[in-house]
């Protein structure tokens, strides 16, 4: 019986002091667990990523509508949205508890820029961001522009943006270099656009500015319908598959074009001749016909008349031609181009003005009797000797 009780105090002995040790123990967890035991939420939109000894160990995000793969990549459906494991991290709703410091949140300003917009403290986000303005400098292949009517080349500089998506949160935390964006956006597109610019006209620049799919397509692989496409997207691969950053298809929008200001000079040039040409074109024509049509001169005579008219400062009278309601402008192009290549014929054709008659000669039928010939009388012996002519 003695022994039974010494055995039965012993056995208390040792729970009260099992209990003792368990008390201080929980005492001291309570006491230190503020300083280990740390707990995180994550925002609906964004990823974060866990370390032990600096390598990734487990990962978790919240974004409606995606999931995580096993190898980190974030794919549209329903499906965990964690990937990888440690014993040291656990999750309970949307709390992560995990023990620091033997566990702890990669920062992102410890792998990233804090400035490029895909993070900030410890979490990546997930949606498309942005890219500031950027802008491609290159030289057109310019055809045949009417400037000086050679093919040639012009310098463009393409201001344009575009989006970019994490695909890959891992991966674009611990593989991509810190400068990604710089890698992603101004190195790989510039030289797409570039190729771009080089590929094409002024005209077809222009053509693309605000039309994300169009550009899209011209950057994608050639088809029988767009055989000129430049299959560039390829460019975009490294960025995708190995650094986790991704240009979301159709947005890269071109925001802006400008042209080397001595080919706008020559544009501008050009355009101001072509309306001027056009200009004198419409006021030579109504008299012109009005001459030809009514009074039976020949044309180079008519365009010769209203010449030295305009060169006056003024027009034949509408007493002398009587245009009516005909409109000069409205013209055909290829009947103006006629009318203004009669003005370079008069001044070759020395004797066009002469008939068979003897017209013009010395002592014919012209006004006056002096030989004149019909370019070189005045606008009143002109409708004279046209009225002659008529009658």
């Amino acid at each position: 019986m003695e022994t039974f009780d010494a055995v039965m105090g012993f056995l208390t002995d040792v729970f009260v002091m099992f209990g003792i040790i368990v008390g201080i123990a929980a005492a001291i967890a309570v006491i230190l667990a503020p300083f280990f035991l740390r707990v995180l939420t994550v925002p609906e939109g964004f990823y974060v990523a866990f370390k032990m000894q600096g390598r990734f160990v487990y990962g978790a995000m919240e974004f409606d509508g995606y999931h995580l793969e096993a190898n980190g990549t974030v794919v549209t459906g329903p499906g965990p949205n964690y990937h990888g494991g440690c014993e040291l991290i656990w999750r309970w709703g949307g709390w992560i508890f995990y023990l620091w410091p033997f566990v702890e949140p990669a920062n992102y300003a410890d792998y990233n820029d804090p400035n490029d917009g895909f993070g900030h403290g410890v979490y990546v986000r997930l949606g498309d961001v942005t890219s500031n303005p950027v802008t491609a400098e290159a030289e057109t292949t310019e055809p045949a522009t009417g400037v000086n009517g050679k093919s040639g080349s012009v310098a463009v500089n393409v201001k344009f943006t575009s989006k970019m998506r994490v695909v890959n949160p891992q991966r674009f935390l611990f593989r991509s270099p810190r400068n990604v964006i710089k890698e992603a956006v101004e190195d790989r597109q510039d030289g797409v656009l570039r190729a771009l610019i080089f590929s094409g006209s002024v005209a077809d620049i222009q053509s693309a500015k605000g039309n994300g799919v169009a550009l899209w397509k011209r950057l994608g692989p050639p088809t029988p319908a767009n055989p000129r496409n430049l299959d560039l997207l390829g460019a975009f691969d490294e960025a995708r598959n190995d650094w986790g950053l991704d240009i979301v298809e159709n947005s890269i929008v071109v925001k802006q074009v400008d042209v080397d200001p001595e080919y706008q000079k020559a544009l501008k040039a050009k355009a101001q001749q072509t309306l001027l040409a056009g200009g004198e074109a419409a006021r030579i024509y109504g008299p012109v016909k009005t001459g030809v049509d009514d009074y039976g001169l020949q044309q180079k005579d008519a365009v010769e008349l209203q010449k030295r008219a305009m060169a006056g400062g003024g027009t034949i009278k509408e007493s002398q031609f009587k245009v009516g309601n005909l409109d000069g402008t409205s013209l055909l192009p290829g009947a103006i181009s006629e009318i203004v290549s009669g003005v370079a014929a008069i001044f070759g054709a020395k004797e066009s003005a002469k008939d068979d008659s003897g017209k013009g000669k010395e002592g014919g039928d012209n006004p006056g009797g002096k030989g004149k010939r019909p370019e070189d009388m005045s606008p009143e012996e002109l409708r004279a000797w046209a009225e002659k002519k008529g009658g």
